[in-house]
């Protein structure tokens, strides 16, 4: 069984480039789709350009409701109304977002559009704020409102005026 998927906005998408106006599915990129009886996970065919799963009893149905990345997927779902965990860690990278979290639908047809389940930050670095040292990485970053906190994991992203970093936060006052 397979599926195609789109985006609806720029901003929605894992491997989303802002300044380049693209967006894109990654090979590999896993998206949790829920048929209203059961769920499968879907993996991204790049050659092909459609999401594949190898799960034989996935039934097909009237309509659909996915969830991007499979991980974000609350297993305290009901049937049909696939709920989504905003990940405490994300990892950043340098001029675009990873593994922004989305939902979908579609139809019979299987054709997917997904939107943004949070906001993409986009986060500059004045010069005049960036330590003299020529190796500027960072470790985390953390947002925190009255009741969360979320942690952003930079994995020894370089920090430069040239390059900010995007993050996905709920909505909400920080």
């Amino acid at each position: 069984k397979e599926f195609r998927a789109e985006i609806i906005t720029l901003q929605t998408r894992s491997a989303a480039i802002p300044e380049a106006g693209k967006v894109l599915w990654e090979k590999g990129d896993e998206v949790l789709v829920d048929n209203g009886r059961q769920t499968a996970v879907f993996v991204y065919n790049s050659s092909r350009g459609v999401f594949v799963t190898a799960s034989n009893d996935f039934a097909l149905a009237e309509s659909y409701k996915a969830v991007y990345p499979a991980s974000a997927y609350s297993a305290a779902s009901a049937p049909g109304n696939p709920q989504i965990i905003i990940p405490a860690k994300q990892k950043l990278c340098p001029g675009y977002v990873k593994d922004l979290p989305m939902t979908g639908a579609a139809g019979a047809e299987a054709i997917f559009s997904f939107q943004t389940a949070c906001a993409p930050v986009q986060i500059d670095f004045p010069e005049d704020k960036l330590p003299d040292a020529q190796d500027r990485t960072l470790s985390e970053i953390v947002f925190s409102s009255a009741d969360k906190t979320y942690t952003f994991e930079c994995e020894g992203a370089k920090v430069s005026v040239e390059s900010p970093l995007y993050i996905g936060i709920p909505v909400g006052i920080y």
